[in-house]
């Protein structure tokens, strides 16, 4: 018989092994992710469905309060081998059910890490809804984005990459850009970078202090940091974090003259060699545009990215299992509110 239980501390291994072991595991749902998220507002509950010992669905759920009303969200899960498994999808609603009445949750949010729409069924039949595209990543966590798939050797990969992708990091080398692996120390100039480009950019930044705390938080997954320096100045960096089959790019910063060196292509070249090095299997970039919108205003990024060879990739997308349909309607007329405030406020800057 199929059980639901909560976990903690100390059947953490456990959780992140079982992550590991599923092909749609990911950083988003591990351990170590969950903590880091308390910094940003979000209370951390991981459940999973056993039976006689063996694990066989993990989910990271994140609570949050907004407005008077508990939000429940699963960034990447929940976590299982989807290929037949309604019945596990089933216990495991059953049990985010009885834990939204205790938490008094109006819905629990997912977004697996699922590609193509022929899971979309079974994610209906479960009881979700689909969540709208509301905004240009098409989620909290984008539905759309560009994978490297990795070969056995970096000469091999070489071949693969784009001949506009071998000229932009010859160049790099050409311009004498040093690579140099970050440590603790090198967060305040991560930072500048990443202000840097969202001021140029218009992306996310968060405080200085919620770098330090993820590389802190993430630290048993062992962060990766790399930095690209030209006549001695930082012009470029990236976190990465490698997990189970795949490295997920976190955060990448880049000056104005970084512009025409190529460092941003030697920069990622050398997290392509060390994932290759370690085994891994992909190299997940990070949100694009979606494939059909050429004039996306993330338009940019894809271009950047695909030179270094790879795929476009398109999750399932988010979906909602509603528990309580009058605040949920509430919630979603305060959302579509806040997006209206947050794109009137970019007019008027």
């Amino acid at each position: 018989m199929y059980n639901v239980q909560q976990i903690s501390l100390w059947k953490k291994k456990q959780f992140n092994d079982f992550l590991k072991s599923c092909s749609a595991g990911n950083i988003f749902q591990t351990y170590e992710w969950g903590e880091l998220k308390k910094s940003s507002g979000w209370h951390p509950i991981r459940l999973i469905v056993e039976k006689n010992g063996q694990i066989f669905c993990a989910v990271t759920l994140l609570k949050r309060k907004n407005a008077g009303m508990t939000m429940l969200y699963s960034p990447r899960g929940p976590v299982l081998d989807y290929d037949n498994q309604a019945e596990i999808i089933s216990h495991c609603c059953r049990g985010v059910t009885d834990l939204s009445h205790k938490e008094k949750a109006v819905f629990w949010r997912i977004d697996p890490e699922l590609i193509g729409t022929k899971y979309a069924e079974l994610l209906t039949n479960a009881g979700f809804s689909l969540v709208p595209v509301n905004n240009p990543f098409g989620g909290i966590q984008p539905k759309w984005v560009w994978r490297i798939t990795l070969s056995d050797t970096p000469d091999h990969q070489w071949k693969l990459l784009k001949q506009s992708g071998r000229k932009w990091i010859n160049k790099a080398l050409k311009n004498k850009v040093e690579i140099k692996e970050g440590t603790a120390k090198d967060i305040p100039i991560l930072y500048r970078l990443l202000k840097e480009t969202s001021n140029r950019s218009n992306f996310l930044l968060r405080s200085s202090s919620y770098y330090h705390d993820l590389w802190t938080k993430l630290a048993p997954l062992s962060p990766k940091m790399v930095l690209a320096f030209h006549e001695g100045q930082p012009v470029s960096a990236i976190l990465v974090v490698g997990f189970g089959q795949g490295v997920w790019g976190i955060c990448t910063g880049n000056s104005a003259s970084s512009r025409g060196l190529g460092a941003s292509y030697l920069l990622n070249w050398e997290v392509i060699t060390w994932a290759i090095h370690n085994g891994y299997k992909f190299y997940d970039m990070g949100g694009i545009a979606p494939e059909a919108d050429e004039h996306h205003p993330l338009g940019g990024l894809k271009i950047f990215k695909s030179h270094l060879g790879g795929s476009a990739v398109e999750f399932v997308g988010e979906y909602d299992l509603v528990f309580k349909s009058p605040a949920y309607r509430l919630w979603n007329i305060g959302q579509k509110s806040f997006n209206t405030i947050k794109k009137f406020k970019k007019l008027i800057r």
